[in-house]
């Protein structure tokens, strides 16, 4: 017992020089990080300041303070608590239209889980033109906007001519997609899996053969009419997919802001754009 007391005495010293060593590499990375988040907290009010300096008409300003700034190709908005009615429903819907096209996004798709555009989809049309063609997009040249009611009663595809402000693209389009829980929730992905059952039709296939066919029917199911957002937009108090399909999610970079439609800025919407540019996407791997 007191050999061991001894030894342990001894070995003071070194116990001591172990962590005064660990002590002093600790120090200079809990700097770092201390200065690392001084510094990033900096930027993001800095850039604060000018997106609110610059205004709701200036968003296209956004993507000239990073000259090679990643910018999505179809952008998706996750709609939980619209908040307002359908007048202003509609108007906000029309600012987020200008928005998308003055940062060169041509496809846009509106998931509202409440359901509440698909009674109003005429009328909600009907204002969405009239505010780009008299109040936000003025100048030429006229591209056309692809209106795409994907819901089961709404299954055309309008097309609509509106002056817009954006350079002309490949397509020369910008698709507007409305998406709703009944055309891409839980009742779609029963009939994925009414569809796989069909086909499986007790015929005696191997495992190897059943995983093929599942694959191909859940790829055919992402594809046939909805393509992933690059980036999605969730404005809801609370972070959840409110019945969005989990399969049209796997590689998307998702943005949450807490606020309601109508309260939802172009702030909001550039603060969105700067973290999906900042982002690193491994896809997977």
């Amino acid at each position: 017992m007191c050999t061991t007391y001894i030894k342990i005495c001894n070995n003071q010293p070194l116990m001591s020089l172990l962590f005064d060593s660990l002590r002093g590499l600790l120090y200079p990375l809990y700097l770092v990080i201390t200065i690392y988040s001084v510094v990033q907290y900096r930027i993001w009010n800095l850039v604060d300041r000018i997106i609110e300096h610059f205004g709701s008409d200036n968003v296209k300003r956004v993507e000239q303070l990073i000259p090679n700034m990643k910018l999505p190709k179809h952008i998706a908005f996750l709609v939980g608590d619209i908040g307002c009615d359908i007048d202003d429903f509609s108007d906000k819907l029309s600012q987020i239209v200008f928005w998308c096209i003055s940062c060169h996004i041509n496809s846009i798709s509106i998931y509202d889980c409440e359901g509440k555009f698909e009674s109003n989809i005429d009328a909600i049309q009907e204002k969405l033109v009239q505010n780009c063609n008299h109040s936000l997009f003025t100048e030429k040249p006229q591209h056309s906007l692809v209106v795409k009611i994907s819901t089961p009663c709404h299954k055309n595809t309008k097309t609509i001519h509106v002056n817009k402000k954006m350079e002309p693209n490949e397509s020369g389009d910008v698709e507007l997609a409305f998406l709703s829980h009944f055309s891409l929730g839980k009742p779609n992905i029963a009939q994925l899996a009414s569809r796989i059952i069909q086909r499986y039709d007790g015929s005696n296939k191997s495992e190897d053969q059943i995983k093929e066919m599942v694959s191909e029917q859940v790829t055919v199911f992402r594809h046939e009419m909805f393509s992933e957002p690059n980036l999605m937009i969730l404005i809801a108090p609370i972070k959840a997919l409110y019945g969005f399909s989990p399969l049209h999610l796997r590689y998307v970079e998702i943005s949450h802001v807490k606020k309601s439609l109508k309260s939802f800025s172009n702030q909001d919407f550039a603060k969105c754009l700067l973290q999906y540019a900042g982002c690193q996407q491994r896809f997977g791997q």
